[in-house]
C-alpha cells in the first residue's frame, strides 16, 4: 500500500495556460490495490473573452507526463466574459480492479464563484470522454493531471493543487 503523506502539492503558481496542454501536478503512487482512491484538487482563476471548453485530463503511467495513458477527463464550457474568476476542481480516481489489466474510474467537479465566469459549474459523474479504461496497476505508476483550453481566449492560472490518497 502506497500513501502520499504529506500530499503531493505544487509549490509555485502555474500561470497563463490556454491551448498548450500543461501538466499541473503528478504523484508517484506505486502499484495500486483494488479500492485505492486518490483525490486531485485545486484552485485557480480564469480570464475569458469567449465561451471555450476547458479540460482537465488525468493520466496514469510510468513517465509522469502527458504521454502516459489518459484515464479520464473533466471538461467544462466557459463563460463569455470574465476577469480573474476563481474556480475549484476536485477529481476522484478509484481503482476498481488491479493487475496488468486493472480498471479505474475517474469522476470530477468544477465549481466557480461566478455563473457567467470562465469555467462553468460542471459535475461529471463518469468521465465523459472515456469508458472505464484498463491500465497496468501492478507497476510503479504516476498519477498526473493536466489542463488546457480550446482557444487562447480562455486562460487559466492555478494557485494551489494537491494529489493525495484517501483510501
Amino acid at each position: 500500500m502506497t500513501t502520499l503523506n504529506p500530499p503531493q502539492s505544487i509549490v509555485i503558481a502555474i500561470n497563463n495556460i490556454n491551448t498548450t496542454e500543461t501538466l499541473l501536478d503528478k504523484a508517484l503512487i506505486g502499484s495500486a490495490q483494488a479500492g485505492d482512491t486518490y483525490i486531485i484538487e485545486g484552485f485557480g482563476t480564469c480570464v475569458s473573452t469567449a465561451g471555450n471548453l476547458s479540460t482537465f485530463t488525468v493520466y496514469l503511467g510510468t513517465t509522469g507526463t502527458i504521454n502516459d495513458a489518459p484515464i479520464g477527463m473533466v471538461p467544462s464550457v466557459g463563460g463569455a466574459s470574465t476577469t480573474n474568476v476563481g474556480f475549484y476542481f476536485r477529481i476522484m480516481v478509484t481503482f476498481r480492479t488491479v493487475g496488468s489489466s486493472g480498471t479505474v474510474l475517474v469522476n470530477g467537479i468544477i465549481s466557480q464563484t461566478d455563473i457567467t465566469g470562465g469555467i462553468t459549474n460542471t459535475i461529471n459523474a463518469v468521465s465523459a470522454n472515456y469508458a472505464v479504461p484498463t491500465v497496468a496497476t501492478n507497476v510503479a505508476n504516476y498519477l498526473s493531471v493536466s489542463y488546457k483550453s480550446a482557444a487562447v481566449t480562455t486562460t487559466s492560472s492555478f494557485q494551489n493543487i494537491s494529489i493525495y490518497r484517501v483510501k
